[in-house]
């Protein structure tokens, strides 16, 4: 117990030293995620921000420390698919959707924050009283502002900042195209013209309205 407290205040200290935390969030086509999670702390505690980092995040995560100088960072990173549900860590539901139209496609995510799952104690909780994390969320495609709860910072991004010890919910429903259909479309406009090509002649004669002329004798 004295060592697990003695993480949560390194990393309650290295937070309120610097209190730099970035989320990004990259979601794929077929709904698999690649989530990363950077600490930005002082040297000094960035191997015990570490620790209590894997302990929160739970298996599936690999954590390194690196850096140069006075500010370290911790990152946390993983992949796994939200198709149709995802759980990257305690508190964290995601739920992606994906609707094939003719030529693109209709994807829908669904984020769920419940802190009191990730963050159990009160010492946990006090570690990050002042820090509001940066959260980036790509998407495929363009993001449906329309259709979303978020403003989109740019086509398929949007970057908010959360209050970690407050429960929320992203819903976001972004369009692209599927190129692959596309392609296929087009090889086979291009089979299509090849064949057709050597009658195409004949087949502008035929169009072609006749001509009758008459000859005064």
């Amino acid at each position: 117990m004295r060592r697990t407290a003695g993480l949560i205040w390194s990393l309650l200290i290295g937070l309120s030293l610097c209190g730099c935390v970035e989320v990004r969030t990259y979601v794929g086509p077929r709904g698999t995620v690649s989530e990363e999670v950077r600490i930005s702390v002082p040297q000094r505690f960035a191997d015990g921000v570490r620790v209590i980092t894997e302990r929160l995040l739970g298996s599936g995560w690999k954590v390194r420390v690196d850096g140069k100088g006075e500010v370290w960072s911790v990152t946390a990173w993983r992949k796994f698919s939200s198709h149709p549900e995802g759980r990257p860590m305690p508190g964290v539901i995601m739920r992606f959707k994906r609707v094939n139209h003719w030529l693109r496609a209709t994807y829908q995510l669904e984020v769920h924050y419940n802190p009191k799952e990730l963050f159990e104690t009160e010492l946990e909780q006090a570690a990050l009283v002042n820090v509001r994390p940066t959260v980036y969320i790509y998407m495929p495609g363009s993001i449906r502002p329309d259709q979303s709860n978020v403003e989109p910072n740019e086509t398929g991004l949007i970057a908010l900042q959360l209050d970690p010890l407050k429960p929320a919910t992203i819903r976001l429903t972004s369009v692209g195209i599927l190129w692959w259909r596309v392609g296929i479309l087009l090889i086979a406009i291009g089979i299509l013209i090849f064949a057709v090509a050597p009658y195409i002649p004949r087949i502008i004669s035929w169009l072609r309205p006749t001509q009758i002329r008459v000859v005064e004798e």
